[in-house]
């Protein structure tokens, strides 16, 4: 389970996340909705991260995240490719994730690229 307790992040003066209290349980698919700037793509970046949070706790399976190796191995948040991968072919990407990850599953990419028709030799 994912428990976030009481997150706050502010960008200077601009409060964007204040007092956020979730549990998001194993096994259920949530969604994130609000308008452009309500601070969803934030809250992402602070689970997996990615950024610094202001005050509170987030927890995956009672373990504070916060440069916890353990327990981002179970956390991926994929935003924009940097400039610096967009010039990169899509095997090398698939490549660099089969390393990074250790649930990675060769079979289950290899099925996937099979069944989307996916070239994995080109980006787009």
């Amino acid at each position: 389970m994912l428990e976030i307790i009481n997150l706050n992040k502010s960008y200077g003066k601009n409060k964007v996340l204040t007092d956020i209290n979730l549990k998001i349980e194993e096994n259920k698919i949530y969604g994130l909705l609000g308008r452009n700037g309500a601070g969803k793509t934030t809250l992402l970046s602070l689970i997996s991260n990615q950024i610094l949070r202001n005050s509170g706790e987030i927890r995956l399976d009672g373990e504070e995240v916060f440069e916890n190796p353990r327990a981002l191995e179970d956390i991926c948040l994929v935003k924009e490719l940097p400039q610096s991968l967009k010039e990169k072919k899509a095997k090398l990407i698939l490549e660099q994730a089969s390393i990074m990850y250790k649930n990675w599953d060769e079979e289950y990419k290899n099925y996937l690229i099979k069944e989307f028709n996916f070239n994995v030799k080109k980006w787009k």
